[in-house]
């Protein structure tokens, strides 16, 4: 009977010192949110707007307008998130050249690569470093 506590008293000493192992539940939450990664004081009013297409997946704009009296370029990437606050990765996910016309408005638009991307972050950057995945063509850049 005392080898039954002694043992008895074992266990219960190497559970108690055991590490504890931490269940979170709950989500993470990633915020929709528009990142100019570079300095670019000539692109201005920069707004982004969503909408959920008949096929489920969410649609994104993001408009501004250039203060520039040159016509420049800037660099476009669209990274998604799910629910949960996991990034979906995707062929999609890529820099996008964006031509903005001198003094004029532009719109950049964007459609989730699966319906379970439902939040984003939209980086806007003046040059690729190399080594950067881009889009060398872009069809969906429009310019008033």
């Amino acid at each position: 009977m005392k080898k039954f506590v002694i043992l008895c008293a074992l266990c219960g000493l190497l559970v108690a010192c055991a590490p504890q192992q931490q269940v979170v539940s709950g989500q993470a939450e990633v915020q929709n949110e528009t990142f100019i990664l570079r300095n670019l004081p000539w692109l201005k009013n920069v707004s982004t707007h969503e909408r959920v297409l008949d096929s489920g997946l969410k649609e994104i704009m993001v408009k501004g307008r250039s203060s520039s009296g040159a016509t420049r370029t800037c660099f476009v990437k669209v990274d998604w998130y799910t629910a949960g606050g996991f990034p979906i990765e995707s062929r999609l996910s890529r820099w996008d050249p964006v031509t903005v016309q001198a003094e004029q408005p532009f719109i950049f638009t964007t459609v989730a690569p699966v319906e379970d991307a439902v939040n984003y972050h939209v980086l806007i950057i003046d040059k690729l470093r190399k080594g950067s995945h881009f889009s060398s063509t872009n069809n969906n850049t429009h310019s008033n």
